[in-house]
């Protein structure tokens, strides 16, 4: 089977690759920023806590670290990615 690819094809391609890498970084570099800053969330007391401390009903389901950390990249950094 033999695939031809012209100049603009490859370039389109290499050009989603490039994409697709810059995508990746983002999403690391604010999965660690946000897991760092759910870390010391919960390392916290809960009135110095950057959100308001919650009950206990919801602290029993609450989510953990990286759980939390992964969710919050996932919504901010589509945000951010629109704007390369």
């Amino acid at each position: 089977m033999q695939m031809m690819i012209d100049k603009a094809g490859h370039a389109e391609t290499r050009l989603r690759d490039v994409k697709a890498r810059q995508y990746k970084r983002l999403y690391f570099s604010c999965f660690i920023v946000f897991l760092v800053v759910t870390a010391i969330d919960r390392i916290l007391p809960g009135q110095w806590r950057f959100r308001h401390a919650e009950s206990d009903a919801a602290t029993a389901d609450r989510k953990s670290i990286v759980e939390e950390a992964r969710e919050q990249a996932g919504v901010f950094v589509p945000y951010l990615f629109m704007n390369l």
